[in-house]
């Protein structure tokens, strides 16, 4: 059985200078991203994409395989080409995208590509926005996470993010694309930038108890995450830092976060207690600074080290995310 399984599509930042193929920065697209956190984390972790059966989607399946993740999806496309995305820092740390979308293998997924009896038994089954985006890869996320949500082992996860390329940015279609599921959905995570699509952290409660979401996370950058938990509020402050680009900080923290109360919760994922929420904020806080990048330099962040005690002081040991 997966402890976790991530479903989406594939998108790539390279930093500036790189050719695909000489250096990844990031082993997949969000969903990817979590599963190899939660790998890294020693737990099952498994990645639903169909990628295109190019030179670059091949070295994609090898680099997310090398990150021990199992590959999940039944074929390749041999009439797509794998997304990218390639980023540029400009000598303020801010970051310029340019997309190469062409006829995308993530366009292509159909609901007889993924593993239906392992996502049914999967602990913890996560998607986001951005695979409900365009073609099929709709029709077969929703299938997914019905799935998941049916087969009363699984709990759904969710990231919220209006900023891919496909939204341009509209709120409205993220939230619509939220809400077509929203039902079916267990944790959600997002950032204070897009907390309005949920009517703002005032109204998490209120959405909660409609359409019975068990966990919201609001990530919050340098000021940390708060949990919000059938009647319980958690907060932990974050990591000061002197970051500036923070490419994947939110993927390593949610997987962080999933794998810690993956590990505190044996079996089926019924009650989770404050401790383990604290628990589990504390690493996903961590993780997500130790992903985080300072001007393009692979280097992690300035006080490493006392990050590193950070993780053997909570965890008897450091996981490099």
């Amino acid at each position: 059985m997966f402890d976790f399984i991530g479903l989406g599509e594939l998108l790539v930042d390279f930093l500036p200078g790189d050719q695909p193929g000489t250096y990844i920065r990031h082993a997949g697209g969000a969903p990817a991203n979590v599963a190899v956190s939660v790998a890294r984390n020693g737990l099952r972790s498994g990645f639903c994409g169909k990628l295109g059966n190019d030179e670059f989607g091949h070295f994609l399946i090898k680099t997310i395989e090398g990150n021990n993740v199992t590959n999940l999806c039944s074929s390749m496309c041999d009439d797509a080409i794998t997304t990218m995305s390639f980023v540029t820092l400009d000598e303020f740390g801010e970051r310029h995208f340019t997309f190469a979308r062409k006829p995308g293998a993530d366009t292509r997924l159909e609901i007889n590509d993924l593993p239906i009896e392992e996502i049914k038994n999967c602990r913890i089954f996560h998607t986001g926005s951005c695979s409900l985006s365009m073609g099929s890869t709709i029709n077969a996320t929703i299938e997914a996470i019905e799935t998941a949500k049916l087969s009363q082992q699984a709990k759904v996860s969710f990231d919220v993010n209006y900023r891919d390329s496909i939204w341009n940015g509209s709120r409205d279609l993220a939230k619509k694309a939220v809400f077509s599921t929203i039902n079916s959905l267990d944790f959600i995570k997002l950032s204070t930038e897009e907390a309005d699509i949920l009517g703002g952290k005032e109204n998490f409660r209120d959405i909660m108890t409609r359409h019975d979401v068990s966990l919201i996370v609001l990530t919050e950058g340098k000021s940390g995450a708060t949990a919000f938990y059938k009647d319980l509020i958690v907060q932990e402050n974050g990591i000061e830092t002197d970051v500036v680009d923070t490419t994947g900080a939110g993927d390593a923290f949610w997987g962080a976060f999933l794998s810690s109360i993956l590990r505190s919760t044996d079996g089926y994922i019924k009650e989770i207690t404050e401790t383990e929420i604290t628990k589990a904020l504390k690493y996903g806080n961590i993780s997500g600074m130790m992903a985080v990048q300072k001007k393009g330099a692979i280097d992690a962040i300035p006080g490493i080290k006392r990050i590193e005690q950070m993780f053997k002081d909570l965890f008897g040991k450091c996981e490099t995310i």
